[in-house]
């Protein structure tokens, strides 16, 4: 005899049982509604109002740091670019640890670090300290906040998917207004630093929000290799990614160095 056969019924029958339930609960199909599945769009909503709607802010701080620093209108460009860049790269890796199952970690993390980018920004003079406030350090704080987010709303729905990702999705639109409007009307009144801490204070409010709502539906799963390569193997997923390529070089030029006058 085996040793399972030695088992008593009765434990057997607790451990199928168990089984089942784990494997129910992972096949379990998209609620597609509900206060956690739109709690998730909320959520994803602030994220991105925090991610490319604080990017697409960019030319504000451009216009200003072209009146108060030394350096050209293309080295300053550098710091937002840098910051686009930290939050597409870092992304790669934010969403391996959301298929890990940490996804609250991730984002708690980036929205530590985007509110200290943030604070120190407003306490940064020279360009280099810029760059790493506001280029690194909430270019990597964005990284790891936007695709967790947003990659949880996909297992909330599947009816209503391209809906409510798309209501998240417009948080480009809220953050792209909220920021610059706050940061145009306050320089005047209270100056640049503070006008830039009121950021990080709205910045940590959302934040705080964000975590209260985000709440992961499926069980950690296994990942793939970080890179798969045989991926680059398929025609239509090569011009894919060579066309989205190619809009990032131009999608930019207008947040940065289009502004209007105050």
């Amino acid at each position: 005899m085996t040793k399972h056969e030695h088992e008593p019924a009765q434990a057997r029958g607790r451990g199928d049982q168990a089984t089942n339930i784990t494997s129910a609960a992972v096949v379990l199909p998209p609620p597609d509604g509900g206060f956690h599945a739109w709690a998730q769009v909320v959520s994803g909503h602030l994220v991105v109002a925090l991610t490319w709607g604080y990017a697409a802010s960019f030319g504000v701080f451009q216009s200003h740091y072209e009146s108060t620093l030394p350096q050209s209108p293309s080295d300053i460009s550098w710091i937002g670019g840098f910051q686009v860049f930290c939050l597409l790269f870092i992304s790669t890796l934010s969403g391996r640890a959301t298929d890990a199952g940490m996804a609250r970690t991730v984002v708690a993390a980036g929205a530590v670090l985007l509110g200290l980018g943030t604070f120190m920004t407003s306490l940064a003079t020279e360009y280099w300290q810029i760059f790493l406030a506001q280029g690194l350090c909430i270019g990597l704080g964005q990284g790891l906040m936007w695709l967790p987010s947003v990659t949880l709303i996909s297992t909330y729905f599947m009816r209503l998917r391209v809906f409510a990702v798309t209501t998240a999705a417009t948080g480009t639109s809220t953050g792209g207004i909220i920021f610059p409007a706050m940061i145009q009307y306050l320089i005047p009144k209270i100056g640049f630093p503070w006008a830039v801490r009121c950021m990080g204070f709205v910045v940590l409010a959302m934040s705080a929000a964000t975590l209260a709502l985000l709440r992961p539906r499926l069980p950690p799963r296994k990942s793939g290799p970080l890179v798969e390569l045989s991926a680059f193997k398929e025609p239509a997923y090569m011009l894919f990614t060579f066309g989205v390529f190619l809009l990032y070089w131009t999608l930019y030029f207008a947040f940065f160095y289009v502004q209007s006058p105050s």
